[in-house]
């Protein structure tokens, strides 16, 4: 699957969550593991009820941004579970 078809489905999952409640605010944080070994993750502090496409961060597992914004504090955790 393409980088920006993951991009919005990882933005169509945050919307689906805002929508049913299950988060508010800046809170919770997701990623995804892309076959070419770079992550995509919620950039940090963002709303998952007004996440773009163009905020999601894209990342290698060295921390380097390759687009978007910048990624969830939560990365180490993130990286860790991977």
């Amino acid at each position: 699957m393409e980088i920006r078809e993951m991009k919005q489905q990882l933005v169509e999952v945050a919307l689906s969550l805002y929508q049913r409640g299950l988060v508010v605010g800046s809170a919770g944080n997701m990623s995804v593991l892309l076959d070419d070994g770079t992550f995509l993750a919620t950039p940090t502090g963002s709303s998952f009820g007004s996440l773009r496409e163009g905020d999601v961060s894209h990342f290698t597992k060295e921390g380097t941004i390759l687009c978007g914004k910048a990624p969830t504090k939560e990365v180490p955790f993130h990286l860790a579970c991977y």
